[in-house]
């Protein structure tokens, strides 16, 4: 579920990556007004998304999620930002 399309796909295939694009990011901000602080792996394994997409980064470019200023440990080892909404 990724929903992405290229530039030379038809325009319905377009339209669909577009509004998948857009139910993901609904489900993102609702997941994060719901349970508050999470990290990016957090709210994709939640979620049951397999690949990491550019969700959180647009979220926050709009400003409805925004970094809550500390990093929790992943499955990995490595470190992930923590992001929270931004309530209205």
């Amino acid at each position: 579920m990724q929903g992405l399309a290229r530039t030379s796909d038809p325009i319905t295939s377009q339209d669909a990556a577009s509004t998948e694009k857009s139910a993901q990011e609904s489900a993102f901000l609702k997941l994060f007004r719901e349970r508050g602080a999470l990290s990016d792996s957090e709210a994709h394994e939640i979620l049951g998304l397999v690949s990491h997409t550019p969700r959180i980064k647009s979220l926050v470019e709009r400003g409805l999620l925004k970094y809550a200023g500390y990093k929790k440990a992943t499955a990995s080892g490595g470190m992930s930002r923590v992001f929270v909404a931004v309530m209205p």
